[in-house]
């Protein structure tokens, strides 16, 4: 998965707080596509890091430039582009505020919960 937004340390504290993920090294990297939008050359470099999730996952953090910062949203609706994912949650705490049943095939009798993460994405938690 891939997130972008107006700041990686805020995005990386967020999930590190939330989600005890270990924080990962920032490295400036060309992001094609940032640069598409923004209209900036396309060997302009942006912020980015990758924070591993288990089973061989990850979660790409990129840093919008400051014509990102304020992505326009209208309230109760989800932002521009991906902006909700499913993960299946394995540290889930001994009891989850706001859970509700799953009717995902093959998930049935598990609990799920939502998060509003840092660019206003939501996160659906599927607790394992």
């Amino acid at each position: 998965m891939i997130l972008a937004g107006k700041s990686l340390d805020e995005m990386q504290d967020y999930f590190h707080d939330n989600f005890g993920l270990a924080k990962a090294t920032i490295i400036e990297s060309r992001i094609r596509s940032i640069s598409r939008v923004f209209n900036y050359p396309e060997d302009t470099k942006y912020k980015a890091a990758a924070l591993a999730l288990k089973d061989q996952s990850m979660i790409e953090l990129d840093e919008l430039p400051k014509e990102g910062n304020n992505r326009f949203s209208i309230d109760g609706y989800l932002p521009a582009g991906i902006a909700m994912v499913s993960f299946l949650y394995y540290e889930s705490p001994e009891a989850s505020k706001n859970t509700y049943p799953s009717n995902l095939p093959s998930h049935e009798s598990i609990l799920c919960s939502v998060q509003k993460g840092t660019t206003n994405e939501l996160i659906e938690l599927i607790h394992c």
